[in-house]
């Protein structure tokens, strides 16, 4: 029997696509180029200060044929135009504030109803978004909710080139944000007092992060905490 992904599994396959489409970006794995006309979904970035899009790749650029040029011309007008009027007033203040913040591992994942133009029928999208830090923007991976299937398989063709990535993210994720900052010193060789002396905070705090990180990504070796740094951070 064929099984039907629930919404809340739809977001977290997405989740777990766009942080991997990001490291792998920084990492110069690939350029944003080759990974967006590759993905069978909108893939796109917004600036921060308006919520234009300045970027789409070309399933964007196909499915929203001659308006394209519109998006890019007249920004956030423009969008406003094709997304329904309840999606925005939906996702608009979660995106400022995300925009707003300093936190590149944080997503925001929501559904929306969009239409092609502004004179088309509104279809159901599943959208993920996070900061992207090369070009202090937004990025965001837009997926029709019919072409789900096709999405993930492709996807984790691509994810299964990284097994640590595709079998470890799940822990990862558990992970706080002080959590993860202070991964990153362990995995530069900082020691608990370094650490404290950094964050401004007591060698106690930092020893209990610190046992909470293992507790967490369960391991006791120094070995996998670096590889996680590496391959999350």
């Amino acid at each position: 029997m064929k099984h039907i992904l629930t919404e809340r599994e739809m977001l977290y396959s997405l989740n777990q696509n766009v942080s991997f489409l990001c490291n792998s970006v920084r990492k110069n794995l690939y350029t944003l180029k080759e990974i967006a006309d590759e993905i069978p979904c909108h893939l796109h970035l917004n600036r921060k200060r308006d919520m234009a899009i300045y970027f789409i790749n070309k399933v964007g650029r196909d499915y929203y044929g001659d308006y394209f040029e519109t998006i890019l011309e007249n920004g956030a007008e423009a969008m406003q135009n094709i997304i329904h009027p309840h999606s925005t007033q939906e996702i608009m203040e979660p995106l400022i504030e995300l925009a707003a913040s300093d936190d590149a591992g944080k997503i925001f994942s929501f559904v929306q109803f969009v239409r092609r133009d502004p004179n088309s029928p509104y279809q159901c999208f599943i959208t993920n978004t996070k900061l992207y830090e090369p070009d202090d923007s937004l990025i965001s991976i837009t997926l029709q909710v019919s072409c789900l299937d096709k999405f993930s398989k492709q996807m984790m063709q691509m994810l299964e080139q990284d097994q640590f990535y595709t079998s470890h993210y799940p822990r990862f994720q558990i992970l706080t944000r002080r959590e993860k900052e202070i991964l990153g010193y362990i995995a530069d060789g900082k020691t608990n007092q370094d650490i404290a002396d950094l964050l401004c905070i007591s060698k106690f705090t930092v020893k209990t992060h610190r046992q909470n990180i293992l507790s967490k990504l369960e391991t006791s070796r120094l070995a996998d905490l670096i590889k996680y740094a590496q391959t999350f951070l």
